[in-house]
């Protein structure tokens, strides 16, 4: 809305013309419009954006992470499924260990 009226306000007013929703800036009642538009694409990307989000928790209760890579401690298996890495595993569960016996990382 800033740009249209930024747009409107020059010395030679600019007006847009929306195609797919056939709405023109010049006529009286485009700033409604484009307000009711604008209100209806920001809900639908909520939706889409809960709806990914769903999707990615639902998964990951199956144990499905869909990742480009795991975690340390951890490598990606069949069906997109998280695995232990024992190795990498034993390294986690020291540091844990360490925490918990109340010794500190520290930067040196």
């Amino acid at each position: 809305m800033k740009t249209k009226r930024l747009l409107k306000s020059l010395p030679r007013p600019v007006h847009i013309y929306f195609e797919k929703e056939n709405i023109y800036t010049e006529d009286a009642d485009s700033e409604l419009m484009i307000t009711i538009v604008g209100s209806i694409a920001q809900e639908e990307s909520i939706n889409i954006g809960n709806s990914i989000a769903w999707g990615k928790r639902s998964q990951a209760k199956r144990g499905i992470i869909k990742v480009g890579t795991a975690n340390y401690g951890y490598r990606i298996g069949e069906k997109h499924r998280w695995l232990i890495d024992e190795e990498e595993a034993k390294v986690v569960r020291r540091i844990y260990a360490d925490i918990q016996d109340g010794k500190i990382i520290r930067k040196s």
